[in-house]
């Protein structure tokens, strides 16, 4: 019987010590090389063309203006209704979920004291890890992203994250989201 399964692969645990290209150094390299199997083919684009101009045509005449919406703002007004309509269920990361709790420390002490298995006042890269497992469908991140939450809350530069670390962080992500004239300037106070 077929099941479906997430396929996981990455290659930093699949070839530990091997260098790991990035995506556009491996087009350069592939460009250099004359291969061209990452690019569009010549009828591939002309196809696209044949089926995309009438339609950027009607929306040219017809006068569609794009929906504006202000930066750091998750979805813009009416995705989330426009997406339940055709059963897609938006979700967050991380940073989304954390941005909403921008303020409300209670909350915040609570899932830092959640994530701080050993008690010593500091979250690790570990234990966030259980906390990024959420936003990856139960499965353990990539050490790279849990990285990159560190390094965004982190305002000492330690690598760990103390609990004012953890406040501050969520608060400037929470900033990113709220218009300047909304924002509790307060949670700043030293």
């Amino acid at each position: 019987r077929a099941v479906p399964v997430v396929l996981d692969m990455t290659y930093s645990k699949s070839f530990p010590g091997g260098y790991v290209a990035d995506a556009y150094e491996r087009m350069f390299l592939n460009t250099a090389k004359g291969d061209g199997s990452l690019f569009v083919g010549a009828e591939e684009l002309v196809e696209a063309w044949r089926i995309f101009t009438p339609v950027l045509h009607e929306i040219e005449a017809s006068g569609v203006q794009p929906v504006i919406y202000n930066f750091g703002v998750r979805v813009p007004k009416g995705m989330d209704e426009f997406a339940k309509r055709y059963g897609i269920q938006m979700s967050e990361n991380w940073a989304e979920h954390l941005a909403l709790h921008s303020g409300k420390f209670d909350k915040l002490r609570e899932l830092f004291n959640d994530l701080d298995q050993d008690k010593d006042g500091k979250l690790s890269a570990d234990e966030l890890k259980n906390f990024a497992a959420k936003f990856y469908d139960g499965r353990e991140p990539p050490e790279r992203q849990v990285s990159k939450m560190i390094e965004r809350l982190d305002t000492t530069g330690e690598g760990l994250l103390t609990l004012q670390d953890f406040e501050r962080g969520v608060v400037a992500l929470g900033h990113c989201c709220v218009p300047s004239a909304k924002r509790d300037h307060s949670s700043f106070a030293g």
